[in-house]
């Protein structure tokens, strides 16, 4: 049994779906099952933090930083 089509259009259906992909990637293994991994910067890549959601409560807010010491999302 499949979903309703209206349930993909509401605003938090949305959202959760955008921070699951920029987040989590399914792969396949040696054995040919999908597999769902967290996505690593460095090797399988992130949206630019001006683009990333970084919170599901409130999807204005991204990641800041002042020098090395001092990281706020707001």
């Amino acid at each position: 049994m499949s979903p309703p089509a209206w349930l993909a259009e509401l605003p938090a259906v949305q959202t959760l779906r955008v921070m699951l992909v920029q987040n989590y990637l399914i792969t396949t293994d040696v054995r040919g099952r999908e597999v769902i991994r967290r996505r690593e910067a460095d090797t399988d890549g992130l949206p630019p933090a001006r683009s990333r959601i970084t919170s599901p409560y409130d999807t204005d807010t991204r990641w800041a930083a002042k020098g090395d010491d001092l990281f706020w999302n707001g």
